[in-house]
């Protein structure tokens, strides 16, 4: 069988890798060279979720190694302030798990029946969460060797960076076993393939290909690179505003800073704003213009990810957000899904049935997430996505949340979630905030008891992980 990659650098590496190392060696692979095109997707950093770990131990890539080539800033927990109109919460975060988490869940759900049966709002959910803990004391989501739990984390990196890493690694370790062809040749090789794998970055939409999934009014996004910056690791932060949101993610003497903005809001006058926040908050009053890159925004998703011998992956599937590790993890899933059905079968027709339903249900329990998680949450001036209550048509998974909650004030994670991106502890965080920021009582739960005795253990644990540049990984490493 014959398989050809064509498209963008940052995906078709990613997909070449795991093609090559887990497919046999009577599956051919052509790598089509596409000439890069200068577009300003391959400039702006984004984040990647847990799932790129999981390719990096596939590749047999030392973590250490990637963050030292590539810049990688650590993303263990997003912190949003000023993002809903609570007194008791004006912020919350939505951390990866931890295997520290999984240890407590239990008392998370004996916590949210009791302050239940009391009339009380939930548990905040940043207290049940240990990632949350070490973002909030800076420290590394990478666990000491006395330490036997391991923290779920991703990256947030520059993918021009990561373009080059993974070519320099792909070309080193499997360029015997790809056959790389030029782009005049394409045309050749995608007539004799028996299956094409489509990442190339889409110029234009076809209304009867794709559907809109109107997360957002913001269309465009700017970001700057701040070197030399004080500031230690913090969650990744973002700050609401009228026409959008500020985001950054700080690591040692390294800083992203980014701002989302709708059509209310000039390039210009965002750009203007960005400064003044850099100088502000970070002391960086010589950011110049120049040094900010944007990027256009649209969030639209393929209906079927696999058409007949075409399977669309990363740019070519679609963008369900901006900058968002949620992108990346669906293309890493997508591609991981894939390799799974190929394994376990050679028809792809059934193949294609098969995965298009998965991803449709993967697609549809981000989006609920999504819109779930912050469709409450109103922004200063105006909403984040459109309300829940008057959306015209939501997925049948987030129907049915919203009814269970209004219903029970309560959902079980496992009614909902089953084998998708979004996990069992997203919800239950996402639950938590829904009570907090939408009940009609809330109250200020830092004095409860169990949560003194559940931060006093998570401090505890805390300790066990080193602070950002406090120790140096893989010492051995060359």
């Amino acid at each position: 069988m014959h398989i050809t990659l064509i498209g963008n650098k940052v995906e078709n590496s990613i997909a070449s890798c795991l093609l090559a190392s887990q497919l046999e060696e009577e599956v051919d692979i052509t790598l089509i060279n596409c000439a890069q095109k200068t577009h300003h997707r391959t400039i702006c950093s984004e984040a990647f979720g847990p799932l790129i770990r999981r390719f990096l131990n596939a590749m047999g890539i030392s973590e250490s190694k990637f963050i030292s080539k590539t810049g990688a800033l650590p993303h263990i927990s997003s912190l949003y302030v000023n993002w809903t109109k609570s007194k008791f919460h004006p912020s919350f975060a939505i951390p990866f798990p931890h295997q520290l988490d999984e240890l407590k869940h239990t008392e998370l759900l004996s916590e949210i029946d009791r302050t239940k049966k009391q009339g009380q709002s939930l548990p905040h959910p940043d207290s049940f969460y240990f990632n949350q803990v070490l973002a909030g004391q800076s420290r590394e989501p990478y666990s000491q060797y006395s330490f036997p739990f391991d923290s779920d984390y991703g990256f947030y990196v520059e993918l021009n960076k990561l373009s080059d890493f993974l070519g320099n690694y792909l070309a080193a370790n499997y360029g015997k076993k790809l056959n790389v062809v030029e782009e005049q040749d394409a045309k050749t090789c995608l007539e004799n393939s028996d299956l094409i794998i489509d990442t190339r970055t889409l110029e234009q939409f076809d209304s009867d290909e794709f559907s809109n999934t109107l997360l957002s009014q913001c269309k465009r996004a700017i970001e700057t690179d701040i070197e030399n910056c004080e500031g230690s690791y913090s969650p990744m932060q973002y700050h609401a505003i009228e026409h959008g949101w500020i985001y950054q993610i700080s690591g040692q003497n390294h800083s992203k800073l980014g701002l989302v903005f709708n059509d209310d809001l000039s390039v210009e006058s965002a750009k203007s704003l960005l400064i003044n926040y850099a100088d502000r908050y970070f002391g960086c009053n010589n950011l110049g213009v120049d040094s900010i890159h944007s990027i256009d925004y649209r969030s639209l998703v393929r209906k079927k990810i696999w058409q007949g011998k075409t399977l669309y992956l990363g740019p070519a599937m679609g963008k369900l957000e901006h900058l968002g590790s949620f992108n990346h993890d669906i293309f890493l899933s997508s591609l991981i899904n894939f390799l799974a059905l190929f394994k376990q079968s050679t028809d792809l027709n059934q193949a294609a049935q098969l995965y298009n339903q998965h991803m449709a249900e993967t697609i549809n329990s981000v989006i609920d997430f999504q819109l779930a998680m912050f469709g409450f949450a109103n922004r200063i001036g105006k909403p984040f996505a459109f309300d829940l209550s008057t959306r015209k048509a939501p997925t049948p998974s987030l129907a049915h949340l919203l009814s269970q909650w209004q219903k029970n004030g309560c959902v079980v994670a496992s009614d909902l979630v089953k084998s998708t991106l979004v996990s069992a502890e997203q919800w239950n965080a996402l639950l938590c905030g829904l009570n907090v920021f939408g009940g009609k009582k809330e109250s200020d739960q830092s004095n409860d008891e169990a949560v003194k005795a559940r931060a006093k253990f998570y401090e505890t644990c805390a300790l066990n992980f080193p602070q950002i540049g406090e120790c140096q990984r893989d010492k051995n490493e060359e």
